[in-house]
């Protein structure tokens, strides 16, 4: 089944869906910890909350306990393993940094309020980075591979990715999408998100330049080249995603493109029984 949903739909949909099983297993821990009286003695008290979940509970609250045990334990390692990726490369950037060239392209783009670091390296490297203060990452091998108009592209295409405040966006859609797996419906969405942000860093560069020719040129040079992939899990590359509708784009300029939601009727079913089991525990557990 093919949906036509707008990027904000897609967003309200996941955040919706997110909100709602945080929401059921929060209450749920709630009520099992509001079922044993405080201790002054923390350990004492944990041990009766463990003591009331192993006794009392039923199988299905048993369960639920282990998803969310699951779910804080997975994205405990998610954050934990993006913090430590981000840390490498932040290192391995800083201490290659072309400081000649850095300061003559952020004063060569200073309009668009967006830090660039060009670093040296001789792979091809085009990536917005940083979650709160996003900037982009440009190596010289990028910068010898291009001419001016396919740097201006490229260049132009991570600006709008980092005044979207994209790479935030990215994690944070990605956290839910691995912490809550066992929702599958959601990694269709997410999919649908990062191809459609794609889209439009391409529109916005091409708006912006007047043409084309330079963004076009960039992606069929880029592909012809070997990326890192590891950079994609800390930033947003520029050949990340939806390469086949962007190429569709550039073909036909005066006709948007349309990405569908390809929602399969398995999954949508799975996700609906997996937060209706959740919902019905939640309700038993709290009405009992």
């Amino acid at each position: 089944m093919k949906l036509y949903m707008s990027i904000k739909s897609v967003l309200f949909t996941i955040s919706g869906i997110c909100l709602s099983v945080l929401l059921l297993m929060g209450v749920s821990l709630y009520h099992q910890i509001n079922d044993v009286s405080y201790y002054s003695d923390i350990i004492q008290y944990l041990a009766r909350i463990g003591q009331d979940v192993l006794v009392r509970h039923t199988i299905a609250e048993l369960l639920l306990d282990a998803l969310i045990l699951f779910t804080i334990c997975r994205n405990s390692w998610r954050i934990y393993k993006q913090w430590f990726l981000t840390r490498k490369w932040r290192q391995y950037f800083s201490q290659r940094i072309h400081w000649e060239k850095t300061y003559l392209y952020n004063r060569k783009y200073r309009r668009w309020n967006t830090e660039i670091v060009i670093i040296r390296d001789p792979t091809f490297v085009a990536i917005t980075m940083g979650l709160l203060q996003p900037k982009i990452i440009l190596s010289t091998g990028a910068l010898e591979l291009l001419n001016q108009s396919e740097q201006r592209a490229v260049i132009l295409h991570e600006v709008y990715h980092c005044q979207g405040k994209d790479t935030l966006k990215h994690f944070l859609i990605y956290l839910v999408e691995y912490g809550l797996m066992y929702i599958p419906v959601i990694k269709q969405l997410a999919e649908y998100y990062r191809a459609r942000t794609e889209i439009l860093a391409d529109r916005f560069s091409i708006d912006q330049t007047g043409a084309s020719s330079g963004l076009s040129s960039a992606l069929l040079k880029v592909l012809r080249t070997q990326n890192n992939g590891q950079l994609a899990k800390v930033g947003i590359n520029f050949t990340e995603s939806a390469i086949n509708y962007r190429i569709m784009q550039l073909l036909d300029l005066d006709n948007p493109v349309r990405i569908p939601v390809k929602v399969h009727w398995k999954p949508m079913v799975y996700s609906i029984l997996v937060m209706l089991s959740i919902l019905l525990v939640v309700t038993v557990n709290c009405t009992t």
